[in-house]
């Protein structure tokens, strides 16, 4: 308060000021502290917080209660017309003794009623989320999968409703919330039926306030009835799939006339992903007969297939407050590239996808591991005794020529001296462990190790070799590699952290089972200099990293579905479509090229609090072959390189945001030079915590390798780091849109 007085009269606008930059209020408060009638603020036992909207004769508000500060409430005020009063205020009495009486999660209904002087202030509990209609404004049109938990969510909630002789009387998108828990509720329940028994149309209000009438309340104007709940229902369901309303018309007179008139359409013409047993209960719940409607609702029931694993409207409602870089579309027609660029990096930007961020997608659920029936391994914790079973005696002959022996007491194979190579074949049957202790192996050309096993497990190796060969060929269905580490080295020994120009491969991986599916797993690892760290030939391939750093080079990863065996993923004219889904967390791509080289099939990319910095001006996945399919890619709290393509052709972007990434030092082989130096400032969707590679786990990886007597120049990382730290604090003064700009070395 002194501070802002100083030398002024203590005036109350003074005070008030300093109550709202102390959070004592919020701004709406103070709003109403400086107005005529300050006294508004409390009402019925409550203090007013926030409004969330109204009209001429309602407001519907945020609360707090007196008696508990901590309870929050809906208020709702109303102003009734002197000679209604008595008969609202009687149906509103009764509607709230009801609802207490019927305890329904999926219902919110006033839970009090008080009559004022000059207006009837209703009390509801608070269901924090957004509504479905925020929803559909900022992301079109929803996901399947989404669509048919909410649709047996409601129904459920309704059924229960209606049991006890209510009715919702208002089910539109607006009062219609999806919570943090992914569960759907509506509110609202019963308000509208109470204060108009009857349907009276009014010109002055929009036209949405009319979507979902039932034809027969709008032939007879009649009250609302469990049946005409069903109705709205089922264009509320067709709007949350098709993005738009089932008569998209402004005049309300017209809107209620085509609801009598018409069928409603197939939604199926505007979401074609949309299955059969869906479309079909939408168009049984729309029906003109009444009795179909219960018919669709319990088909709604027992159609509706329970989704494993996290709720696929959480999994959605996570995602929709994100901002995504451009996605530029590129498709062949007459011998020419034809080019469709979506709004450019920054606020354009989030405008364009926030309208198409469900376009292709077609609502199914993100797969969290490989098609059944590929006999691959998934993501899972094994223990270490398991993974080494086996027999433990040196009974390999090409292991022991190559300079390895397996331990006796858990049967891991580690280097005895300068690798020459061989092959370490130990049938199909054992797994195989490969522990370096944190040594250096080299692998000179033509002298590649070969593994084949079942399972592979890389443990603390540091892998060296020419950027122009294969180093490692693994022929397995599942490997996992812990803290390792995969440097290109030029022709005369020394370390190479630039980008490689050849086409040397780090790791190829197959499954030689003809299983046609491999899994991958990757824990603390970097990768410098390599032209494609890890080639994979297989239909269904499922690579999972995290903390891991590439530094240069081409690719992470390098995917065909050409090899294996064709299982359904074959299509009618004979090509194959396999299926790649990567999740990548806490990934640090560093002056690189590209994430990922694929010549078949569809891709899923999963990434989640990570640095893709790669190089200005190309594309985050690149199509090999016209084969190629889509391409979505989901990000949360990542940033990429303004100025990157995601991919060419179809593809779905959402949840990555444009920006530049500063570093500690410079890129080089020592992971602790590429954790973030400060966290991205102006980024929307991140949390406190710096994305990339965590230090932690850089400091572990940076130990290994030591014998090798590399270390990077102290000097040149903290020039680097200043030089990043200074260009970023110049963008961020800016405060512009970002430019396609090149990303920090």
């Amino acid at each position: 308060m002194r501070r802002l007085v100083r030398d002024l009269p203590a005036f109350d606008s003074v005070w008030i000021d300093a109550l709202l930059q102390a959070g004592v209020v919020t701004s709406y408060q103070a709003r109403v502290l400086e107005s005529d009638d300050p006294s508004r603020l409390k009402v019925a036992g409550c203090v007013v917080r926030e409004s969330l909207g109204g009209g001429e004769w309602s407001e519907t508000c945020v609360a707090d209660e007196l008696a508990e500060p901590r309870r929050r409430l809906v208020l709702k005020r109303l102003v009734v017309p002197s000679d209604m009063r008595a008969a609202v205020l009687e149906r509103l009495e009764s509607l709230v003794s009801a609802a207490s009486a019927s305890h329904t999660d999926r219902i919110v209904a006033p839970r009090g009623v008080h009559e004022l002087p000059h207006e009837i202030v209703l009390l509801s509990p608070l269901a924090q989320g957004p509504s479905v209609k925020n929803l559909l404004i900022r992301r079109g049109r929803f996901p399947v999968a989404a669509v048919s938990e909410m649709a047996v969510g409601l129904v459920e909630g309704l059924t229960k409703w209606h049991t006890n002789g209510l009715v919702h009387g208002e089910l539109a998108p607006g009062n219609v919330k999806v919570l943090p828990s992914g569960e759907i509720v509506a509110v609202d329940a019963g308000v509208q039926s109470a204060l108009e028994s009857r349907l009276l149309i009014n010109a002055n209000r929009s036209g949405d306030s009319y979507e979902g009438v039932a034809p027969e309340r709008v032939r007879d104007g009649g009250s609302a009835t469990p049946e005409s709940d069903l109705y709205s229902l089922g264009c509320l369901l067709f709007q949350m799939l098709a993005g738009r309303p089932a008569f998209p018309l402004a005049d309300p007179v017209m809107k209620l006339n085509a609801h009598q008139s018409q069928h409603i359409p197939d939604v199926r013409e505007w979401a074609p992903d949309t299955p059969v047993w869906l479309a079909e209960c939408i168009q049984g719940l729309c029906s003109f007969e009444t009795s179909q409607r219960q018919v669709a609702a319990s088909e709604v029931l027992s159609s509706a297939r329970p989704t494993r694993g996290t709720s696929a409207t959480k999994r959605f409602l996570r995602r929709w407050e994100s901002a995504a870089p451009a996605l530029v579309v590129r498709e062949r027609a007459a011998g020419r590239f034809g080019k469709l660029s979506l709004a450019g990096i920054g606020t354009a930007t989030v405008l364009g996808l926030a309208a198409t961020a469900w376009w292709g997608l077609g609502g199914q659920s993100l797969p969290m591991g490989l098609q059944a029936g590929t006999n691959v391994p998934r993501v899972a914790r094994t223990d270490q005794k398991h993974i080494a079973a086996g027999d433990n005696s040196d009974s390999d002959p090409g292991a022991s020529q190559a300079g390895w022996h397996r331990r006796p007491e858990d049967g891991a194979w580690v280097p005895t001296g300068p690798w020459s190579g061989g092959d370490v074949h130990l049938g199909d049957d054992v797994a195989v462990v490969v522990d370096g202790g944190g040594r250096t192996v080299s692998i000179g050309r033509g002298s590649e190790l070969v593994l084949q096993a079942p399972r592979v497990e890389l443990r603390n190796v540091v892998f060296c070799g020419a950027p122009s060969s294969t180093w490692i060929t693994a022929r397995c269905s599942w490997i996992r590699l812990v803290d390792c580490q995969f440097v290109s080295r030029g022709e005369d020994g020394a370390a190479e952290p630039r980008r490689a120009s050849s086409t040397g491969v780090a790791m190829a991986v197959s499954d030689p089972r003809g299983h046609g599916g491999v899994m991958i797993e990757w824990d603390r690892g970097v990768t410098c200099g390599v032209d494609s760290t890890i080639k994979v030939d297989a239909p269904e391939v499922e690579l999972v990293c995290r903390d891991v750093l590439q530094v240069g080079g081409r690719e992470l990863l390098r995917w065909s579905a050409s090899s294996g065996r064709v299982t359904e993923t074959e299509t009618s004219n004979g090509s194959l479509r396999g299926r790649l889904h990567m999740r990548l967390d806490r990934v640090t791509l560093r002056r690189s090229r590209h994430l990922l080289t694929w010549y078949e099939g569809d891709v899923d990319v999963d990434v989640a609090h990570s640095v893709l910095s790669i190089r200005h001006g190309t594309r985050l996945c690149v199509r090999g072959t016209p084969r190629c399919g889509n391409v979505r890619v989901r990000g949360r709290e990542t940033i990429l390189t303004p100025g990157v393509v995601v991919a060419d052709g179809d593809g779905t972007v959402e949840g990555v945001v444009a920006g530049l990434a500063t570093f500690r030092g410079r890129a080089s082989r020592d992971a602790r030079d590429s954790v973030l130096s400060r966290r991205p400032v102006g980024v929307p969707g991140m949390s406190g915590h710096l994305p990339g590679i965590r230090p932690e786990s850089a400091s572990r990886l940076s130990g290994a390798g030591s014998e090798s007597g590399e270390r990077v120049d102290e000097g040149g990382g903290i020039a680097s780091m200043q030089a990043e730290s200074a260009a970023g604090a110049n963008q961020d003064a800016k405060r512009a849109v970002p430019r396609v700009l090149e990303g920090p070395r």
